[in-house]
Order: C-alpha cells, then structure tokens, then sequence
C-alpha cells in the first residue's frame, strides 16, 4: 500500500490529459499510487489510461458502468482508496514537480501528530489553454483566513490542490446524496470537524478551456461556475449531516448564513445576519447590503407591474 493515494476522475479529456499524467508521474515525491475512474468517455481517454496503465505500475485504471458526474466519481475513487492521504486531480491542468513533496510536508505540519481530519490545499496559477498565463494566483489571500465564515460563502479550496487524511475520509464518506461537488463538501467538513491550511506558494497551472467542468469567471460567459443553489445546497447537506456534533458557535454561523441566502426573509433581517455574523469584508458586505435592497425593490416593482 502506497502512503499516497492521487485520485483523477476523467471525462472525455483527452486533449490535455497525457501533459497532466506526466506532471504527476514526475513528480519528487514517487510514493504515491495514480488511480482514475473514468466516466464513460467516448473519446480516445481509455485508450490513453490503458497505456499508462500498462507503462507505469502505480497507475491504475477503472472505467464506470454508466455516467455518474463528478462528485460521485470523486466518491467512488475515495472509497476505493486506503492510502494515508489522498489528492486530487482534474485531467487537464499540470502539476509542479514538487506539489506533492510540498503539500505533504504541509499535512505533517497540520496534523502534528494528532489523528484529526485535516485538508491541505495550495494555490494555482491560472492559465489558458496553451498555458500562457491568466492570472498570478487563483485563491490569494482569500485563502488564509481560515474559519466557517470564510467557507460559506466562498470557495477558496480548489478540488485540484487538495490533500486529505485518512480522518478525513473517514469522515466524509458516504457523501450526502445531494452533494454537486466534492471540494465545497471536504473544505466545508475540515472546518466544520477537523482542520483546514492553505499554502500560499502556487502549486500548479490551473488550465482554463471550454471544456472545463468548473472554472473561473472571467467575464466573457464561457466559463462554468458552481451556481449559487447549488451552493446553499452542498451547505445544507452538510449542516443537516453534522449539524448534532457542531458547537453552538458553528450552528449559529450557518443559520445565520441561511438566512442571508434566503430571499423569502425580510431585507432588513438578511442585512443584520451579514453584518451580525462578519461575512466578508465591510465593503463586501455594504455592497452585498446594497444588493439585497435592490433586488427586493426590483421585485415589488415587478409585482406591481403584474398587479396592473
């Protein structure tokens, strides 16, 4: 058994795929087993898997009976897993030869010893699809203030530059069944049961095309964002799965954050839930404020528009 597990959930992604088995299989730390579940492809994904399969005994290959979607395949690859630590990765970015090395050293840092569910994430530098560069970081400083609050509302861990421990897993499987994705999900359980550390050093080039699952919004509406239901979704899930063994500090932060989201409570009550709890910044939360005003104003203008 492997100390490492990196679990790679693939779809059609056969473009990009070779450069990032690459970056893996060359990375410092060789320790680690490579296991993909791919999601019924119908480009020549298998047939690339297979080959890696058959040069690279630490890679190993499985192929869905039927389409299950992301945070499932995600799920399955958890499960089947009974490394130490896994992580995670998507099938068109590239990894830094030292990602693991890194990101390993970070979790020994983290867990000190005790046997408590941790994740470890780093930051990106976003790319385009030949990797010229988009974007210095991807997180930023967003990613050190660590805490629930900051969970909420933001997702500041990248599913791509996560480690996870076995406490962790422990934890987390099964997944809820109405769960859209797997890093929302795992960044909001190490807060919520564990501990969460972000390492502020870019550990990989986050590659952004037309065929990415999620990506980052650039303004142009071609890339794909989790959509904000869903969101509040996967943040339900999770308060409704552990919300008994949550402090009553914790169960507070997220009552207050339904609230917020909630469109059917009163403006002023959303508004002093967010300044009340200190979700975002003062400019974020005059501006969120703001928002919450005018979007009730745009739905009695609306109603009254019906109404004659």
């Amino acid at each position: 058994m492997s100390r490492i597990d990196i679990l790679m959930a693939t779809y059609n992604g056969e473009r990009f795929l070779t450069e990032q088995i690459e970056s893996i299989l060359n990375q410092t730390f060789k320790d680690f087993n490579l296991i993909v579940r791919d999601d019924c492809s119908s480009d020549s994904t298998p047939q690339i898997l297979l080959d890696y399969q058959q040069r690279d005994e630490r890679v190993s290959v499985f192929f869905n009976e039927r389409t299950y979607g992301v945070a499932k395949n995600f799920e399955l690859l958890i499960r089947q897993s009974d490394a130490d630590y896994c992580m995670f990765s998507d099938q068109d970015d590239v990894w830094f030869k030292d990602k693991i090395e890194i990101t390993m050293q970070e979790m020994a840092r983290t867990e000190a010893g005790a046997k408590v569910p941790c994740l470890v994430h780093s930051d990106a530098i976003v790319t385009d699809r030949d990797l010229n560069k988009m974007a210095d970081l991807h997180i930023g400083k967003r990613g050190m203030r660590a805490g629930i609050r900051e969970m909420l509302f933001t997702g500041v861990v990248q599913g791509a530059t996560m480690m996870i421990n076995r406490s962790l897993r422990n934890e987390a499987i099964p997944f809820p069944t109405g769960i859209h994705m797997h890093d929302l999900y795992l960044g909001l359980l190490s807060e919520v049961r564990g501990r969460r550390k972000f390492i502020e050093t870019p550990l990989m080039l986050y590659r952004q095309h037309q065929g990415n699952v999620i990506g980052i919004n650039t303004g142009d509406g071609n890339k794909k964002v989790l959509s904000f239901p869903n969101h509040i979704s996967d943040v339900k899930e999770v308060y409704d799965r552990f919300s008994a063994t949550m402090s009553q500090r914790m169960r507070w932060y997220f009552r207050r954050y339904f609230q917020i989201v909630d469109s059917n409570v009163p403006a002023y009550v959303r508004i002093s839930s967010m300044w009340e709890a200190g979700f975002f910044s003062t400019k974020t939360r005059l501006v969120n404020s703001l928002r919450i005003l005018w979007s009730k104003k745009f739905q009695v203008m609306k109603g009254s528009k019906k109404r004659n």
